[in-house]
């Protein structure tokens, strides 16, 4: 490699000789073909070189080294509809405020252009159309060269995919780009999440920032915002790439959501908060933490005093855009690994036990939309959840669900909490078991007058959870049971860790029980060995003499003499 290009400054130096060293190396390239060739193939492989090329001076190999690798490298053997050959096609980038995701992301966006400006497609979305825009803008910057501008570092490298001004705002295609077969989509355009995007076809789906504070103020406007998502991932190409980058806003947000449905190991995932604890505990408002007692994971970007001082301006908000909490200031009453070590393998569920059954139905005066329900087995003690039940029914459907829960289980009698309006469903689970001939008896559990009652009912799980009382079978639905735990009070859904509670109800109060249980049969077992060593019984028992041998009497056919002295001729006949 050519020398120059070994001779790149740290950026932590001072910027004035940063910018000095460029405007030498600008002019090295224009007159030596061998520097020009090196920086153009260090370019294309190298992210970190790009940046600093592009003028992006303040990212540095300690500090973004994660998020540096989770951009896929660019093979330049492949062709575009080979780029998630061996990559994976989903990936998210979660850092906190002022840490330049965008920038590296852009970056990474003039590196793909680099090598697949002929023929690839890129679009980017953004939470608003202004900024997906400005991402474009920015992109197109690099290549644009008005006539009589000397050229930067960056296009005395490419010249050839230089353009003398960039025709609409939000959009751009290289000098070089490929016109025949005609490619309907530019090289690189701008869109809004909640825009119209049927019809367009990218190779690489970039969602810069969809969450914003406009769009994301409220759970249900993350919902709404994820929904949007999730019908504009559509138009992606089967052999695009997905590339994720922002800071979570709440639950129900894009990123809360990939965690939550996406299956192991199908994405790439990057997170990397301001600090940590060294206690790994979460971060709480209770005051912030002695220097000492965390470690700063941006130091030269994000100092210990800056980051006190946004926590003590709003906690909350400190939690989501530094922290990346999707909880935020919420109260996590179930904490999400506590959940997941809860899960127990389907394979090692006891198969011997008491089941229980119960449900909570829609009742729209307390806004419970969907028909709730859980399985538990109790054994030994302990409560494993086996089944759940979630979702929107028809009342037909509904009657047939709950009977084929309670068959499966082989359950007469299942609990339905007595909410408004409940028992009309009645009738219809009661006709429809008696039309398969498998009788259900349902015991109408009282519900709750006051809503803190059913809040403390279902906070004491905690505990149960905690001390392996209570446990999840790995062949539940995963998502909803989690997300109806570790969010409970976010929301108004609150239907599974209501009927789970209902069920753990059925657990003894403690596990005294169990244990005087072991106490007893010990004590018994003592007494019948007592009684054996007195009575000389069981193993101490004499031991039996040896049968004295008796000469076999011979067989019937062998006797020649009968008991009479008569002659036998004919034996067995002598009767």
């Amino acid at each position: 490699m050519h020398f120059a290009w070994r001779r790149l400054r740290d950026p932590r130096q001072e910027k004035a000789d940063n910018r000095l060293w460029r405007s030498q190396l600008t002019a090295m390239v224009l007159d030596d073909e061998e520097c020009k060739e090196d920086g153009r193939r260090l370019c294309k492989t190298n992210l970190l070189a790009l940046c600093y090329v592009l003028g992006y001076c303040l990212i540095t190999e300690d500090v973004h080294h994660e998020a540096l690798k989770f951009f896929p490298e660019i093979n330049p053997d492949k062709t575009v509809e080979e780029l998630s050959i061996d990559v994976k096609r989903r990936r998210s980038l979660m850092l906190p405020r002022n840490t330049y995701k965008t920038t590296m992301d852009l970056a990474y966006v003039v590196q793909l252009i680099l090598t697949y400006y002929l023929s690839i497609a890129i679009l980017i979305l953004s939470g608003s159309k202004e900024l997906s825009m400005a991402f474009v803008d920015q992109v197109a910057s690099f290549f644009v060269h008005p006539e009589g501008r000397p050229m930067t570092l960056f296009q005395a490298l490419f010249p050839e995919l230089c353009i003398s001004r960039q025709k609409n705002s939000g959009e751009f295609t290289a000098a070089l780009r490929q016109i025949e077969p005609k490619i309907i989509e530019p090289l690189v355009w701008a869109n809004s999440i909640d825009s119209a995007t049927t019809g367009w076809h990218p190779d690489v789906l970039i969602l810069d920032d969809v969450t914003n504070n406009r769009n994301s103020n409220s759970f249900t406007a993350r919902v709404r915002v994820t929904k949007a998502y999730k019908l504009s991932r559509k138009i992606l190409k089967p052999t695009g790439i997905e590339m994720m980058i922002g800071t979570p806003y709440g639950a129900g947000d894009i990123f809360n959501d990939q965690l939550l449905t996406a299956r192991p190991g199908s994405y790439d995932r990057v997170f990397k908060p301001a600090l940590k604890l060294t206690t790994g505990q979460r971060l709480d408002p209770d005051g912030f933490p002695a220097e000492e007692e965390l470690e700063l994971l941006f130091p030269t970007i994000l100092n210990y005093e800056f980051l006190r001082e946004e926590y003590e301006a709003d906690y909350a908000s400190f939690m989501s855009q530094y922290m990346l909490d999707s909880y935020g200031a919420a109260e996590i009453i179930f904490d999400e690994q506590e959940v997941l070590n809860a899960m127990e393998d389907a394979d090692k569920i006891p198969m011997v036990g008491q089941h229980f059954l119960a449900l909570r139905l829609p009742c729209r005066s307390q806004r419970w939309t969907s028909v709730s329900g859980a399985v538990g087995l109790m054994h030994r003690n302990r409560m494993y959840i086996v089944e759940v039940i979630h979702g929107h029914y028809k009342p037909s459907v509904m009657a047939k669900v709950i009977h084929n829960i309670a068959r499966k289980y082989e359950l007469h009698r299942i609990a339905i909490e007595d909410s408004p309006g409940a028992r009309i469903y009645q009738p219809a689970i009661d006709n429809y078991a008696l039309s398969t001939g498998w009788r259900i008896s349902i015991d109408w559990t009282p519900s709750d007058a006051d809503a803190g009652e059913r809040d403390i009912r279902i906070r004491s799980m905690e505990a149960l959870i905690a001390t392996s009382r209570l446990r999840f079978s790995t062949g539940v639905k995963t998502k909803p049971l989690i997300t109806g735990l570790v969010e409970y009070g976010m929301h108004d859904e609150t239907g599974l860790p209501d009927v789970i509670s209902r069920i753990a109800d059925n657990l003894p109060v403690s596990v005294a029980s169990e244990q005087e249980d072991s106490e007893d049969a010990w004590n018994m077992m003592r007494e019948r060995d007592h009684f054996n060593l007195v009575y000389g019984r069981g193993p101490y028992a004499p031991p039996e003499s040896e049968p004295e041998e008796v000469e076999p009497e011979p067989w019937i056919e062998d006797q020649k003499i009968g008991e009479h002295g008569l002659e036998i001729c004919i034996p067995g006949l002598e009767y």
